[in-house]
């Protein structure tokens, strides 16, 4: 019986054996695949790392874009704000020159209606004036006929 449990241990470790080849078959099988696999994600990986590299020189570019309309855009506000204060200003001295041109039209107003006065007052003035001295020169007509009458009478 030794030499038959000898057999089965000799079975038994042969079995073994070739379970344990089995095992270490599948094994190195999985070892092989799970490498694959790591070489997978290691491209991946790359390609994550590389799009992250493209992405972040993209939003540099964006950034410095959007840095320069930022920019561009204060300067647009300072000069329209600079443009507004002297819009501002300009409408000011219109308005001053505007107001002092209203007293200066009153002033002529009040100018031109004293010189009408005095024109129509000169008038009248003139107006009586031609209506004393044809008054007079009836007058000296008169008396002119009447002395010529007389002195007509005497010759």
């Amino acid at each position: 019986m030794a030499s038959e449990e000898q057999e089965r241990l000799m079975n038994f470790i042969l079995q073994s054996q070739a379970h344990g080849e089995v095992r270490l078959q599948r094994i190195e099988e999985a070892q092989e695949k799970a490498l694959k696999r790591v070489d997978r994600l290691e491209r991946l990986a790359k390609l994550f790392v590389s799009a992250g590299r493209r992405e972040r020189r993209e939003r540099r570019a964006v950034d410095e874009k959007v840095s320069i309309l930022i920019s561009a855009h204060i300067e647009f506000e300072n000069q329209i704000k600079e443009q507004i204060s002297q819009l501002v200003a300009v409408q000011a001295h219109n308005e001053a020159f505007t107001q002092r041109n209203s007293e200066s039209i009153a002033e002529l107003r009040d100018s031109i209606a004293e010189v009408k006065a005095g024109i129509a007052e000169a008038n009248a003035g003139l107006r009586d004036s031609i209506a004393e001295v044809s008054a007079n020169v009836s007058d000296l007509a008169n008396t002119v006929r009447h002395l010529a009458l007389r002195n007509g009478n005497k010759d």
